[in-house]
């Protein structure tokens, strides 16, 4: 791993409080339920210092989560390069957002049923442990807080370790097996994945959706969140999509995200109405608090990337019966996504 520092790459040193360090998540059994869409990511390419990611996001049922969905080229050279530092001082994060985001993916996970969490934690951990050392090395002389995730660069690390521990557990994703239980008289109990997702390839296909169906769930339950978003959501459903109503409740979601310090700032250009009725535009981000988990999760070919203003923006839009894809690049300071609404 490269671990010089650019001399022009600096980091806000926000003050926030700390997290417990439990804000991933407990050993115990996720209990929310939530109507959920199909979220599919393709292909993933290299071109020079830029990758390229197609998802589509298709608004489909649960039943329905199935085809193909991930096409990654695992010998492409960017893949294999190790993550570079964030090239762009980034906001603070706020706190009780950045543990939603984190315990969105941990609960999505628990509910999915395919490992015990108990050992999901051991892996997390052991994950974390052996890429500690080296990602401070590649920030020095900044320090990164272990465990400040209003920090970007520790929110960056962690979503990394968490996104990349699911993607190996999916891989070997087990149909029926014992979980840690506390309350439990023998201390385990036995779960048995959902048939519909008996298939291991089927798991990042439902896990991005679940995921974003989750996060608006808990976004929902912000006071902030529901004053300035819920509206043009309920504009965007009452008018089956238009794309007036399409523009407004992205633009708004997107600042929302700002507003929290998920990204210094997110603007939405190139618009387009084609006479078919679709939409498209572009959405360009500076410094999201997730750029160097993306590089991460290339580099280590991960099934599943950090993109969580995507996963929630692509939900919303298929509440409206609308059918979304999306085109993402990032360096090392930007993240660009490029939207069809059909």
């Amino acid at each position: 791993m490269n671990t010089s520092t650019p001399r022009g790459s600096t980091c806000v040193d926000p003050r926030a409080n700390v997290v417990p360090r439990d804000h991933i998540g407990s050993h115990g059994r996720s209990q929310e339920h939530t109507k959920v869409y199909t979220v599919g990511r393709r292909t993933a390419i290299a071109l020079g210092p830029v990758v390229v990611a197609n998802l589509a996001l298709c608004g489909t049922s649960k039943a329905q989560e199935t085809g193909p969905f991930l096409e990654v080229k695992r010998d492409l050279p960017f893949l294999s390069r190790a993550p570079e530092p964030v090239q762009i001082p980034r906001r603070a994060l706020q706190a009780d957002f950045a543990v939603a985001l984190l315990r969105s993916g941990y609960e999505t996970a628990d509910s999915m049923d395919f490992v015990p969490m108990d050992k999901f934690q051991q892996e997390f951990w052991l994950t974390r442990r052996a890429e500690w050392e080296p990602y401070k090395m590649l920030y020095d002389p900044i320090v990164v807080e272990q465990g400040k995730i209003s920090d970007p660069l520790y929110f960056d690390f962690i979503s990394a370790m968490q996104f990349s521990t699911l993607s190996n557990e999916m891989r070997n994703g087990k149909q029926v097996f014992k979980e840690y239980c506390e309350e439990c008289e023998d201390s385990y109990r036995l779960i048995t994945r959902d048939p519909s997702l008996m298939d291991n390839a089927k798991l990042p296909f439902a896990f991005y959706n679940r995921l974003g169906a989750r996060l608006l769930l808990k976004l929902m339950d912000m006071e902030d969140f529901r004053g300035m978003i819920l509206p043009s959501i309920e504009r965007l459903k009452q008018s089956g999509g238009a794309s007036s109503d399409v523009l407004e409740c992205s633009i708004n979601i997107l600042e929302y995200f700002v507003s929290k310090g998920y990204a210094i700032s997110s603007q939405i250009g190139s618009i387009d109405e084609a006479q078919d009725g679709s939409l498209n535009f572009t959405v360009k981000s500076n410094g999201p608090a997730d750029l160097w988990a993306l590089q991460y999760c290339s580099s280590h070919g991960s099934d599943i990337l950090p993109l969580y203003d995507v996963m929630v923006l692509s939900h919303v839009i298929q509440l409206c019966g609308k059918k979304p894809s999306c085109s993402v690049q990032w360096t090392t300071t930007t993240l660009t996504q490029g939207w069809n609404v059909v």
